[in-house]
């Protein structure tokens, strides 16, 4: 390449010269044989170049390199263990003065306290007179006047039984039965409606009390026998 280069240059050197000297050649004439030299010479070196071995790179190695690990420490030692709590002495027990009892207070002496006079007693009240005593009530009892027989039943006349039924009546103040209510009676319930319904009928003179008639809770036999 070194040997090219010199002889482009001087066929340079020697068209310009030729130029000086050869009057026949033209300028642009020469000048295309220059660039066609340039260009001749770059595609020489690219050649070249092109042909040369790339280097190659070698490969990368990476280092590795070895670190011992220490060994863990050992585990620390315990605590000591604390020292044991200093007892306490008892402490003496302390005496205990008792204490002088106070004197008491010598007592006041005592006023005498005035009595008042003694208050005069009123006279005891005169009591009232005492009432007259009420006059002698007067009263009679009421009295029958009208009484019908009661109808005998049939059952008890055709067997032949005999009875009674006791009442007890409320009499009106005109003598007339209010109400007759059973108290007893024998044979039970047998001559019960016969008697009731003939009581019911009777007439009677009323309680008198002072005259005035009143009404009286009396009571009433009422006999069922065979003759």
């Amino acid at each position: 390449m070194n040997d090219l280069t010199p002889n482009v240059r001087r066929g340079a050197l020697w068209a310009s010269d030729d130029h000086h000297v050869d009057h026949h050649l033209s300028m642009p004439a020469a000048v295309g044989m220059a660039v066609l030299a340039v260009a001749l010479g770059i595609t020489l070196l690219t050649l070249i170049e092109a042909k040369q071995p790339v280097a190659e790179e070698p490969p990368k190695v990476t280092k590795v390199t070895m670190v011992q690990v220490p060994p863990p420490p050992p585990p620390a030692p315990p605590p000591p263990p604390p020292p044991p709590a200093p007892v306490k002495k008892p402490e003496p027990a302390k005496k205990v003065t008792p204490e002088k009892p106070r004197p008491k207070p010598e007592p006041r002496p005592q006023q005498p306290v005035p009595t008042p006079p003694p208050t005069p007693t009123p006279p005891p009240p005169v009591p009232p007179p005492p009432a007259p005593p009420p006059p002698p009530s007067t009263s009679t009892d009421a009295v029958a006047t009208d009484q019908q027989a009661p109808v005998y039943p049939r059952d008890a006349k055709q067997a032949k039984i005999e009875g009674y039924v006791v009442l007890e009546l409320t009499i009106r103040p005109d003598g007339t039965v209010a109400s007759a209510k059973v108290l007893e009676s024998k044979p039970r319930k047998l001559f019960d409606e016969a008697a009731i319904s003939a009581v019911k009928r009777w007439k009677f003179q009323p309680r008198m009390v002072n005259g005035a008639a009143v009404e009286q809770h009396a009571k009433q036999t009422v006999r069922f026998d065979l003759k």
